[in-house]
Protein backbone atom coordinates (compact mmCIF):
# COMPACT_ATOMS: atom_id res chain seq x y z
CA UNK A 1 0.00 0.00 0.00
CA UNK A 2 2.97 2.24 0.71
CA UNK A 3 4.20 1.40 -2.54
CA UNK A 4 1.30 3.26 -4.14
CA UNK A 5 0.55 5.73 -2.18
CA UNK A 6 4.21 6.85 -2.88
CA UNK A 7 3.69 6.38 -6.55
CA UNK A 8 0.59 8.26 -6.47
CA UNK A 9 1.80 11.09 -4.57
CA UNK A 10 4.71 11.14 -7.66
CA UNK A 11 2.52 11.45 -10.35
CA UNK A 12 0.23 14.36 -9.11
CA UNK A 13 3.46 16.48 -7.99
CA UNK A 14 4.64 15.12 -11.64
CA UNK A 15 1.29 16.49 -13.31
CA UNK A 16 1.69 19.87 -10.90
CA UNK A 17 5.07 20.27 -12.28
CA UNK A 18 4.18 20.16 -16.15
CA UNK A 19 1.27 22.83 -15.58
CA UNK A 20 3.47 24.90 -14.88
CA UNK A 21 6.20 24.59 -16.70
CA UNK A 22 7.76 27.38 -18.61
CA UNK A 23 7.55 25.41 -22.07
CA UNK A 24 3.40 25.99 -22.05
CA UNK A 25 2.36 28.37 -24.28
CA UNK A 26 -0.22 30.90 -22.09
CA UNK A 27 -0.90 34.25 -23.41
CA UNK A 28 -2.60 36.58 -21.13
CA UNK A 29 -5.56 38.37 -23.42
CA UNK A 30 -5.29 42.44 -23.87
CA UNK A 31 -7.88 44.09 -20.94
CA UNK A 32 -11.18 45.05 -22.67
CA UNK A 33 -10.94 49.55 -23.42
CA UNK A 34 -7.46 49.75 -21.64
CA UNK A 35 -7.42 53.24 -22.05
CA UNK A 36 -10.73 53.94 -20.13
CA UNK A 37 -12.07 55.18 -23.40
CA UNK A 38 -15.81 56.17 -23.04
CA UNK A 39 -17.78 57.30 -26.40
CA UNK A 40 -21.53 58.30 -26.21
CA UNK A 41 -24.21 59.25 -28.38
CA UNK A 42 -25.74 62.33 -27.18
CA UNK A 43 -28.31 62.78 -29.78
CA UNK A 44 -31.99 61.83 -29.45
CA UNK A 45 -34.25 60.32 -28.10
CA UNK A 46 -36.93 61.87 -30.97
CA UNK A 47 -35.56 62.89 -34.40
CA UNK A 48 -38.11 64.92 -36.64
CA UNK A 49 -37.31 65.36 -40.08
CA UNK A 50 -39.10 67.71 -42.51
CA UNK A 51 -40.47 66.15 -45.51
CA UNK A 52 -37.82 66.69 -47.81
CA UNK A 53 -35.03 65.19 -45.95
CA UNK A 54 -32.87 62.31 -47.17
CA UNK A 55 -30.34 62.30 -44.15
CA UNK A 56 -29.77 63.21 -40.47
CA UNK A 57 -26.90 63.66 -38.32
CA UNK A 58 -25.86 61.92 -35.03
CA UNK A 59 -23.68 63.54 -32.65
CA UNK A 60 -21.03 61.67 -30.46
CA UNK A 61 -18.93 62.33 -27.69
CA UNK A 62 -15.96 60.82 -25.96
CA UNK A 63 -14.70 61.37 -22.18
CA UNK A 64 -11.06 62.48 -23.09
CA UNK A 65 -8.42 62.99 -25.86
CA UNK A 66 -6.38 60.07 -26.40
CA UNK A 67 -5.59 60.49 -29.94
CA UNK A 68 -7.05 59.81 -33.50
CA UNK A 69 -9.14 56.83 -33.04
CA UNK A 70 -11.43 55.02 -35.02
CA UNK A 71 -14.59 53.84 -33.06
CA UNK A 72 -16.80 50.83 -34.83
CA UNK A 73 -20.36 51.15 -35.02
CA UNK A 74 -23.48 49.69 -35.42
CA UNK A 75 -27.38 50.22 -36.17
CA UNK A 76 -30.05 48.06 -35.26
CA UNK A 77 -33.65 48.60 -36.71
CA UNK A 78 -36.56 46.66 -37.71
CA UNK A 79 -37.06 48.84 -40.85
CA UNK A 80 -34.35 46.87 -43.13
CA UNK A 81 -33.37 49.23 -45.93
CA UNK A 82 -34.90 52.48 -44.27
CA UNK A 83 -31.73 53.96 -42.54
CA UNK A 84 -28.12 53.40 -43.74
CA UNK A 85 -25.26 55.17 -41.35
CA UNK A 86 -21.08 54.78 -41.91
CA UNK A 87 -19.24 51.53 -39.65
CA UNK A 88 -16.99 54.24 -37.75
CA UNK A 89 -16.75 57.53 -36.36
CA UNK A 90 -13.53 58.83 -36.56
CA UNK A 91 -12.11 61.13 -33.68
CA UNK A 92 -9.17 63.08 -34.88
CA UNK A 93 -6.45 63.91 -31.81
CA UNK A 94 -8.15 66.69 -30.07
CA UNK A 95 -11.14 66.19 -30.86
CA UNK A 96 -14.18 65.39 -28.40
CA UNK A 97 -17.09 65.93 -30.66
CA UNK A 98 -17.91 64.34 -33.62
CA UNK A 99 -20.99 64.17 -35.87
CA UNK A 100 -22.04 61.46 -38.36
CA UNK A 101 -24.93 61.81 -40.96
CA UNK A 102 -27.48 58.78 -41.52
CA UNK A 103 -28.98 58.53 -44.80
CA UNK A 104 -32.90 57.89 -45.49
CA UNK A 105 -34.63 55.82 -48.06
CA UNK A 106 -37.00 57.20 -50.08
CA UNK A 107 -39.38 54.58 -49.09
CA UNK A 108 -39.99 55.57 -45.60
CA UNK A 109 -43.27 56.12 -44.72
CA UNK A 110 -44.28 59.90 -43.78
CA UNK A 111 -46.17 60.55 -40.01
CA UNK A 112 -44.96 56.82 -39.64
CA UNK A 113 -42.70 55.94 -36.13
CA UNK A 114 -39.36 54.60 -36.58
CA UNK A 115 -37.09 53.05 -34.11
CA UNK A 116 -33.15 53.11 -34.59
CA UNK A 117 -30.69 51.91 -32.38
CA UNK A 118 -27.22 53.11 -32.71
CA UNK A 119 -24.36 51.08 -30.89
CA UNK A 120 -20.72 52.21 -29.92
CA UNK A 121 -18.42 49.40 -30.01
CA UNK A 122 -17.87 47.73 -26.09
CA UNK A 123 -14.22 48.41 -26.53
CA UNK A 124 -15.09 52.05 -26.26
CA UNK A 125 -16.97 52.02 -23.64
CA UNK A 126 -17.64 52.04 -20.11
CA UNK A 127 -19.68 49.62 -20.40
CA UNK A 128 -20.35 48.43 -16.70
CA UNK A 129 -19.64 51.88 -14.71
CA UNK A 130 -22.56 52.59 -12.77
CA UNK A 131 -22.23 56.87 -13.71
CA UNK A 132 -20.25 57.80 -16.52
CA UNK A 133 -20.72 61.43 -16.04
CA UNK A 134 -21.81 61.84 -19.72
CA UNK A 135 -24.93 63.08 -20.83
CA UNK A 136 -25.09 60.26 -23.72
CA UNK A 137 -24.92 56.28 -23.68
CA UNK A 138 -23.29 54.10 -25.45
CA UNK A 139 -26.92 52.37 -26.86
CA UNK A 140 -28.79 54.90 -27.90
CA UNK A 141 -32.55 54.32 -28.71
CA UNK A 142 -33.91 56.84 -31.33
CA UNK A 143 -37.31 57.43 -32.61
CA UNK A 144 -37.52 58.55 -36.12
CA UNK A 145 -40.60 60.41 -37.67
CA UNK A 146 -40.68 62.34 -41.32
CA UNK A 147 -43.31 65.40 -41.31
CA UNK A 148 -44.44 68.93 -42.46
CA UNK A 149 -45.79 69.97 -39.56
CA UNK A 150 -44.65 73.77 -38.73
CA UNK A 151 -45.88 76.34 -35.80
CA UNK A 152 -48.21 78.25 -37.23
CA UNK A 153 -49.88 80.01 -34.38
CA UNK A 154 -48.32 80.63 -30.51
CA UNK A 155 -50.72 80.94 -27.58
CA UNK A 156 -51.55 80.01 -24.00
CA UNK A 157 -52.85 76.78 -23.22
CA UNK A 158 -55.26 76.21 -20.27
CA UNK A 159 -56.93 73.40 -18.72
CA UNK A 160 -59.37 73.31 -15.54
CA UNK A 161 -56.27 71.26 -14.10
CA UNK A 162 -53.53 73.58 -14.39
CA UNK A 163 -53.18 76.53 -12.26
CA UNK A 164 -52.97 79.35 -14.34
CA UNK A 165 -51.99 79.20 -18.44
CA UNK A 166 -49.13 77.41 -19.88
CA UNK A 167 -46.70 78.41 -23.82
CA UNK A 168 -48.17 76.54 -26.12
CA UNK A 169 -47.52 76.05 -30.02
CA UNK A 170 -50.10 74.71 -33.17
CA UNK A 171 -48.51 73.24 -35.73
CA UNK A 172 -50.27 72.21 -38.86
CA UNK A 173 -49.42 70.10 -41.43
CA UNK A 174 -50.39 70.82 -45.32
CA UNK A 175 -50.22 67.21 -46.24
CA UNK A 176 -52.88 66.23 -43.52
CA UNK A 177 -54.37 69.66 -43.33
CA UNK A 178 -54.13 69.19 -39.53
CA UNK A 179 -53.61 71.10 -36.62
CA UNK A 180 -52.24 69.53 -33.46
CA UNK A 181 -50.26 71.27 -30.11
CA UNK A 182 -46.84 70.41 -29.43
CA UNK A 183 -44.39 70.93 -26.96
CA UNK A 184 -46.95 71.29 -23.67
CA UNK A 185 -44.94 71.66 -20.64
CA UNK A 186 -47.34 70.00 -18.09
CA UNK A 187 -47.80 65.92 -19.18
CA UNK A 188 -47.44 64.40 -22.36
CA UNK A 189 -50.71 65.73 -24.95
CA UNK A 190 -50.68 66.01 -28.21
CA UNK A 191 -53.67 67.11 -29.78
CA UNK A 192 -54.06 66.39 -33.71
CA UNK A 193 -57.53 67.94 -35.32
CA UNK A 194 -58.71 69.23 -38.43
CA UNK A 195 -60.90 72.83 -38.41
CA UNK A 196 -64.34 72.95 -40.61
CA UNK A 197 -66.32 75.44 -42.65
CA UNK A 198 -67.89 78.72 -40.60
CA UNK A 199 -70.74 78.83 -39.65
CA UNK A 200 -73.63 81.05 -39.57
CA UNK A 201 -72.10 82.14 -36.28
CA UNK A 202 -68.61 82.30 -37.36
CA UNK A 203 -66.67 79.75 -35.35
CA UNK A 204 -65.01 76.50 -36.81
CA UNK A 205 -66.74 72.94 -35.52
CA UNK A 206 -62.92 71.08 -34.93
CA UNK A 207 -63.15 67.24 -35.49
CA UNK A 208 -60.65 65.03 -34.54
CA UNK A 209 -60.75 60.83 -34.01
CA UNK A 210 -59.49 58.25 -31.75
CA UNK A 211 -55.96 59.72 -32.12
CA UNK A 212 -57.00 63.28 -31.01
CA UNK A 213 -55.03 62.97 -28.00
CA UNK A 214 -51.95 60.68 -27.56
CA UNK A 215 -50.35 60.11 -25.00
CA UNK A 216 -53.17 60.22 -22.98
CA UNK A 217 -52.55 58.95 -19.55
CA UNK A 218 -51.06 61.76 -17.56
CA UNK A 219 -48.30 60.48 -14.97
CA UNK A 220 -47.42 64.14 -13.51
CA UNK A 221 -49.13 65.43 -10.26
CA UNK A 222 -51.33 68.37 -12.32
CA UNK A 223 -53.18 65.41 -14.10
CA UNK A 224 -54.07 63.69 -10.87
CA UNK A 225 -57.23 63.78 -8.73
CA UNK A 226 -55.36 63.35 -4.78
CA UNK A 227 -58.45 61.03 -4.18
CA UNK A 228 -59.34 58.98 -7.37
CA UNK A 229 -55.58 58.93 -8.52
CA UNK A 230 -54.06 59.52 -12.44
CA UNK A 231 -56.57 60.95 -14.80
CA UNK A 232 -56.82 59.62 -18.27
CA UNK A 233 -57.82 62.23 -21.01
CA UNK A 234 -60.20 61.37 -24.14
CA UNK A 235 -61.73 63.74 -26.65
CA UNK A 236 -65.71 63.63 -26.57
CA UNK A 237 -68.39 64.64 -28.83
CA UNK A 238 -70.76 65.39 -26.02
CA UNK A 239 -70.41 68.55 -26.17
CA UNK A 240 -69.68 71.07 -29.15
CA UNK A 241 -65.64 71.33 -29.93
CA UNK A 242 -65.14 74.54 -32.11
CA UNK A 243 -62.63 77.32 -32.94
CA UNK A 244 -64.01 81.13 -32.08
CA UNK A 245 -62.38 83.74 -34.47
CA UNK A 246 -63.75 86.35 -32.60
CA UNK A 247 -61.92 85.56 -29.62
CA UNK A 248 -58.96 83.52 -31.45
CA UNK A 249 -59.35 80.73 -29.15
CA UNK A 250 -59.73 77.14 -29.64
CA UNK A 251 -62.61 74.74 -27.34
CA UNK A 252 -61.81 71.32 -26.89
CA UNK A 253 -64.18 69.09 -25.10
CA UNK A 254 -62.37 66.51 -23.07
CA UNK A 255 -63.25 63.79 -20.72
CA UNK A 256 -61.15 62.79 -17.96
CA UNK A 257 -61.90 59.41 -16.58
CA UNK A 258 -60.14 57.55 -13.45
CA UNK A 259 -59.95 54.05 -12.09
CA UNK A 260 -63.00 54.33 -10.62
CA UNK A 261 -65.44 55.58 -13.98
CA UNK A 262 -66.00 58.64 -15.29
CA UNK A 263 -64.69 62.03 -14.04
CA UNK A 264 -67.02 64.30 -16.07
CA UNK A 265 -66.18 66.69 -19.26
CA UNK A 266 -64.01 70.35 -19.52
CA UNK A 267 -63.59 72.54 -21.55
CA UNK A 268 -59.76 72.91 -22.56
CA UNK A 269 -58.24 75.89 -24.49
CA UNK A 270 -56.08 77.34 -26.57
CA UNK A 271 -55.61 81.09 -26.90
CA UNK A 272 -53.66 82.60 -30.13
CA UNK A 273 -51.28 85.23 -29.23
Amino acid sequence: MKTIKLFMITCIVALGFAACSDDDDVTVGAKTNADSVNVVVVTGPNVVLPSTATSFDITLQRNKDNGAISVPLSFNTGAAGIFTGPAKVDFASGELEKTITVNVSESIKMFQDYFLEVVVDENYTKQYAVSTGMSGASRALLTIVKEDYKVAKKGMYHSEWLEGEEPAELEYSEILDAYRFNKQTSGAFTYVFTLGEAGEDGTQPITYDDSFITSGSATSEDWADSTYGIMTMKGSTAERSYYDPATKTYWFDIKFTVAAGSFGNYYDKFTEQ
